[in-house]
């Protein structure tokens, strides 16, 4: 009976285990692809969620490719790893919990209680008016038009957090014009447009993200949101006006039938 156990193993589980450790090798992640030609991609990301909070990221991916050959050449900054540098930067000077991994991410990340939080922290009120909406009404429908500059705009700028970053990416090794730039924003709103490059619904959050692509020579683009919603007053009205012939209809035709009435009873 041990025989012929030891046949099964040898003949159906051994081979099954081979197979899989052979597949979960070939599965191994292997390192991020960068869009592009670029070598290192620098990403903010603001989201408003279903749940009215707002979440801040902040993130910069290596492409595996360079990643590689920075770990094989040993650069380092200050004694500590790029990855680990960033770390700590991302956490101490810019204020996000931070999350890194080995094959070439950091991700750092603030959850705000409600937009207004996240305008306070940003030291706004929530009430000023971007001097770039404006209304676009018609008929029936009424457009919001918002033009906003990028959280990149003084990414020139040498005071400026993100270009110290990108000062940093440049010891080791890398030209500006390689990193890559992107804001990402996120809706719970279908009905919010925009010029982005990519849009698509995260089943994660659930919500709607719009990708914007830029680097440091478009870092300065204009991104441009639309809402459109209904001009309910107008609808009301027609509405309103439709409604008129289903109640009037009934009225004539009852003054009519009375007219009758009384001719025959004359």
């Amino acid at each position: 009976m041990k025989k012929i156990l030891l046949m099964i193993f040898a003949f159906l589980i051994l081979p099954l285990a081979v197979i899989s450790q052979s597949n979960q090798a070939a599965c191994a992640f292997d390192g991020y692809d960068v869009r592009g030609d670029y070598k290192a991609d620098i990403v903010y990301g603001d989201f408003s969620l279903s749940n009215g909070r707002v979440l801040s990221t902040f993130s910069v991916t290596f492409d595996k490719v360079f990643f590689e050959s920075i770990k094989n050449n040993g650069n380092v900054f200050n004694d500590e790893s790029l990855i680990d540098f960033l770390e700590g930067f991302i956490s101490s000077e810019m204020g996000y919990e931070v999350q890194k991994d080995d094959d070439g991410r950091v991700v750092g990340s603030k959850i705000y209680d409600s937009v207004t939080d996240r305008y306070i922290a940003a030291g706004r009120d929530g009430y000023e008016k971007n001097d770039n909406d404006y209304d676009s009404e018609s008929t029936f429908w009424f457009t919001t038009i918002t033009s906003k500059w990028a959280i990149f705009e003084d990414a020139k700028n040498s005071n400026n957090v993100l270009n110290f970053i990108m000062e940093i990416l440049t010891a080791f090794g890398l030209q500006k014009e390689e990193i890559a730039l992107s804001f990402h924003y996120g809706t719970p709103y279908k009905v919010i447009e925009s010029d982005a490059e990519k849009v698509y619904f995260d089943t994660n959050y659930n919500i709607y993200v719009h990708e914007f692509y830029m680097d440091i020579n478009t870092c300065d683009r204009q991104l441009v949101m639309r809402q459109t919603v209904p001009n309910t007053v107008n609808w009301y009205l027609v509405a309103i006006l439709s409604a008129i012939p289903f109640v009037v209809a009934p009225i004539l035709i009852g003054l009519r039938l009375k007219k009758k009435e009384r001719k025959r009873s004359m």
